[in-house]
């Protein structure tokens, strides 16, 4: 057979899908692990199961919520029934947009993916007066107020996922996670300018901070602005998944209950013995604290944090040459 005739045959073949031949563009994952698991997987049995907890508004004689109503809240506002909005589904959200590009990555090599990451610091502090730096490589923006951002080094994934802006309402995500998926370090910002629901007036902005670990258990510290939902004023637990140790206060009312402390069993949610969350070193907490007035004081650094673009990073849509 004469070369050109070799030639059409590898080029015939290439074409019907036979064999690889030179120039084949074929992607391959981009390996992310998936951000919502580790949470979950490590959050207290009680509270991430598909159980309904009723609501309760109860107080003590001291002002502080029982510790009905804490756990109560806590779930509801993680987990609630109905499918209502919370900081796992955003999670969730993030996870299925990423499984799409990781579809798109196998169909077609992404040239981001060739680069080296680079560092990117959100451009202002978060309410404990933190500043994350992440390292990048791809960014996809899917419109004007809506983009993601991703990049993976030798051990860790990370990510930011935004979405909206400050004129009417912006949810951002950032998360830093091991590449095998035993851990994640993840923010969660919800701002609205003029919300209409949950009793709050102006600018509401809400702030979680979340670690899960499969070595270590789940550490969560939420507030946000008063009235903007249960939690607002400030709540801090982190559990083993033996025992779950809370330290906070709730929104009743439009003001917030008295600071206290409770153990739990983490499966039934009932009380337990103060010693065992103590004995297991459940109060040392390793996140620092968020707490009401500090997302109030800082509510300019939310907006800019939640109106920032991502710049400077491949676009993911751009194929690999």
């Amino acid at each position: 057979m004469g070369t050109g005739k070799i030639l059409f045959g590898c080029s015939f073949l290439c074409v019907l899908g036979v064999f690889a031949c030179d120039g084949d563009n074929k992607g391959s994952s981009i390996g992310a692990p998936q951000v919502e698991p580790p949470v979950t997987r490590n959050m207290p049995e009680g509270i991430a199961s598909a159980a309904a907890l009723a609501l309760s508004n109860s107080v003590d004689d001291d002002g502080a919520a029982t510790s009905e109503t804490m756990v109560s809240a806590i779930k509801n506002y993680l987990y609630p029934t109905g499918g209502g909005p919370s900081p796992i589904i955003r999670l969730q959200r993030v996870d299925e947009r990423m499984t799409s590009l990781d579809a798109r990555a196998q169909d077609s090599a992404r040239a981001c993916l060739e680069d080296a990451v680079s560092d990117y610091t959100v451009p202002a502090e978060l309410p404990t007066g933190e500043t994350i730096t992440y390292k990048f490589q791809c960014n996809e923006e899917l419109n004007e107020t809506a983009e993601l951002a991703f990049g993976l080094d030798e051990t860790n994934f990370y990510l930011i996922d935004k979405n909206g802006s400050s004129t009417e309402e912006g949810i951002y995500v950032a998360a830093n996670a091991l590449k095998d998926g035993s851990s994640v370090d993840v923010w969660t910002i919800g701002y609205q300018a003029n919300p209409t629901d949950h009793g709050a007036s102006g600018p509401s902005a809400n702030v979680m901070h979340v670690k899960g670990s499969d070595a270590a258990g789940i550490e969560v510290t939420t507030a946000g602005t008063l009235g903007g939902y249960a939690l607002s004023c400030g709540v801090h637990f982190r559990s083993n998944k033996t025992y779950i140790f809370i330290k906070g206060q709730l929104s009743i009312g439009g003001s917030c209950t008295t600071e206290s402390s409770y153990c739990m069993d983490a499966n039934t949610l009932a009380s337990s013995d103060m010693t065992n969350c103590t004995g297991a070193g459940l109060d040392d907490f390793e996140l620092q604290t968020v707490t009401l007035d500090a997302v109030t004081e800082k509510l300019s650094d939310i907006v800019a944090i939640v109106d920032s673009k991502i710049e400077g990073f491949t676009e993911f849509n751009k194929d690999a040459n």
